[in-house]
């Protein structure tokens, strides 16, 4: 029996691949070609890591907007594409970049580890809590239009309606937002961060290696998370593995057995084998750009000041992308990802300098 699915090309699969066009371009342009290669089995510099959380958090930007835009399963096809493997590649992309940075950083012996922790969470969560208050104050703004129900399907923040409607329960709604709580990727950061610095703690103190330390944590968090959050909210969970792999790349030419490593991310990685089909070929897909972004990098070096500068304020980028843009071009009427992109670049690009303007100034 054969199955005839029709797929009809979109606007949006037309915008979709201007965008990735467009990228593909930037990066292409923005290579020099190195001197000397880097060595080394696996190498990914900080220019390349920055490119490519730029192009990630574009990417997320990307698979969102599948995500609501279309209400019904989409045919194979570009957008059936970028709705289901994009964000899952970016997120990827993100935690493994989170562990391979932090795992690169040497640390001397009279640091203090609980000092460094803490100006590291202050690094994940005050952009955050910066970004969330002025969302806030700009929803005080915004006329409530909707009905708590049409705030929801159009995934629009709810707050604009609570906002305009206060009482007692509406501020309890309101809050844990305002404060960036229910931010899961940041919460997840900020956990993987402290079991890290926990391991490095542990190991400070006794005679078995961070890596160890870091493996048992993760398993343990895993373990845990995947009870007390369960499957709708796989997210908690699903994205340690790819953190303690990058801890384990960083730190591979310290290691005179590399078996041990290798085993517990081996060990570690199975748990993507309960994930759908869907997450495991994205996952796959990931990994895969990393290698060949790390044998780009070995040859050539990313010089490109449009890339580098979207790398820089990629946090901001995902910070505000879907919180403040998204409902701003829906209140607009404007029915296109490019405007979404377009509108998220400038304002992440006007917060960030605020912010970092701000930092400097306290």
């Amino acid at each position: 029996m054969y199955i005839n699915i029709m797929y009809t090309f979109t606007f949006y699969d037309i915008e979709y691949l201007l965008i990735i066009a467009v990228f593909a371009v930037l990066l292409i342009c923005s290579l020099s070609k190195r001197t000397v290669a880097l060595q080394g089995e696996f190498t990914i510099d900080i220019n390349m890591s920055q490119a490519m959380k730029g192009m990630a958090c574009v990417m997320i930007l990307m698979g969102h907007w599948g995500q609501r835009r279309f209400v019904t399963e989409q045919p194979l096809g570009v957008s059936w594409a970028i709705q289901h493997f994009l964000a899952t590649i970016a997120l990827v992309w993100f935690m493994f970049f989170s562990g391979y940075g932090l795992s690169l950083k040497t640390m001397k012996d009279n640091e203090n580890i609980i000092f460094i922790w803490l100006r590291r969470i202050k690094k994940v969560y005050l952009p955050l809590l910066f970004c969330c208050i002025i969302c806030t104050i700009g929803y005080a703004f915004l006329p409530s239009v909707y009905s708590l129900d049409e705030f929801e399907q159009l995934w629009v923040s709810k707050d604009i309606y609570y906002l305009h409607h206060l009482s007692l329960d509406s501020l309890n709604n309101i809050w844990p937002h305002m404060l960036g709580w229910k931010d899961w990727y940041v919460l997840c950061i900020i956990i993987f961060y402290s079991l890290f610095y926990l391991s490095l703690l542990l190991e400070r103190y006794t005679r078995f290696n961070q890596t160890t330390y870091l493996f048992i944590l993760m398993c343990l968090y895993y373990v845990w998370a995947f009870y007390y959050f369960g499957r709708p909210e796989g997210h908690f969970f699903r994205y340690c593995w790819i953190f303690f792999v990058s801890h384990v790349i960083a730190k591979w030419k310290t290691y005179r057995n590399k078996w041990v490593p290798l085993l517990m991310s081996f060990m570690l990685c199975t748990t993507l084998l309960m994930e759908s089909k869907i997450m495991l070929f994205g996952s796959f897909m990931a990994i895969s750009l990393l290698l060949g972004g790390a044998i780009i990098n070995r040859h050539f070096v990313v010089k490109g000041q449009s890339i580098m500068l979207l790398g820089g304020m990629s946090y901001f980028f995902y910070l505000l992308h879907a919180r403040i843009c998204y409902t701003l071009i829906v209140y607009a009427g404007i029915n296109s990802v490019i405007a979404w992109l377009l509108l998220t670049w400038i304002m992440s690009y006007i917060i960030w300098k605020l912010y970092n303007k701000l930092v400097l100034f306290l």
